[in-house]
């Protein structure tokens, strides 16, 4: 080629943002090996935990507030270390099962610990993170009235704000678009792809029918309904005691334990 391609613009020397709100990567040096956790441990462990990007772009430029996965859901007990895992989402990569937001344990890391990007999340899904863990922090309705306040004054035309709303009165012609400062409830509008279910829904869609694992395949079955509800949703499916339920879970784990691929000790914990 004899001529080459000259471009007077197109070189930008600034910091590029690496990570972005929304972003799901594996990170490095956060959460202990399973082994290494102690008893008075409450901070969640294993090192290749995926973590979901909550801050804003602006902000990523050198350090990420982060929020874990985990692929078990949480306890309904508010002082259980998994009682913050409230959002479930789709399996990540190439994992088919559900995976839960933990937004109780929120993490400040510096975006060199970011290591392998899995995917993304819809704002939609980070937004609900976000509200949930400042929910978490909210002490009482003053606390509320404050927030609230705050928000308004960065935000005042926000359409939780100033919701429009048609009007007939004061001379207005009909039909009129108006703003009014009337806080409306904003979930008909938010949350399309989301549904709210409560835990008495899920009890009433599940048969009491408790499976003793006679092989491996039993074992592993078990073991992927256990991943997909959770402990406390699968104890009370089978109606076990707590030790009912860590004397199942053994067996399951002896059955799988050198048989399933990939499988090992601490898969099954909880």
């Amino acid at each position: 080629m004899e001529n080459y391609l000259s471009f007077e613009t197109g070189i930008d020397n600034e910091d590029r943002v690496y990570a972005h709100r929304g972003d799901i990567f594996i990170c490095e040096g956060l959460f202990k090996p399973l082994d290494d956790i102690e008893k008075n441990d409450h901070i969640i462990g294993k090192p290749d935990r995926p973590v979901l990007i909550i801050s804003s772009d602006e902000n990523n430029i050198n350090i990420v507030k982060v929020l874990p996965f985990s692929t078990k859901s949480g306890s309904f007990d508010s002082n259980s270390i998994t009682s913050g895992r409230v959002i479930k989402v789709p399996g990540i990569g190439n994992n088919p099962n559900s995976n839960f937001i933990d937004v109780s344990q929120i993490f400040t890391i510096n975006t060199y610990q970011l290591k392998v990007k899995l995917g993304r999340a819809s704002q939609e899904i980070v937004d609900a993170a976000v509200a949930l863990h400042t929910l978490q922090n909210i002490a009482n309705a003053s606390s509320v009235n404050t927030i609230v306040k705050i928000f308004k004054d960065k935000y005042p035309k926000a359409q939780v704000f100033n919701h429009p709303v048609t009007i007939s009165s004061n001379g207005c012609v009909d039909g009129q678009k108006m703003f009014m400062n009337n806080m409306y409830d904003p979930s008909v509008d938010l949350f399309t792809e989301v549904k709210q279910v409560s835990i008495e829904e899920l009890n009433a869609q599940i048969k009491n029918t408790l499976k003793i694992p006679e092989t491996k395949e039993d074992a592993y079955e078990l073991y992927t309904e256990w991943l997909s509800l959770g402990t406390d949703i699968f104890r009370n499916k089978y109606g076990l005691s707590r030790q009912q339920y860590i004397t199942l879970r053994d067996k399951c784990v002896y059955k799988m334990l050198g048989k399933i691929a990939n499988f090992k000790k601490h898969d099954w914990s909880a």
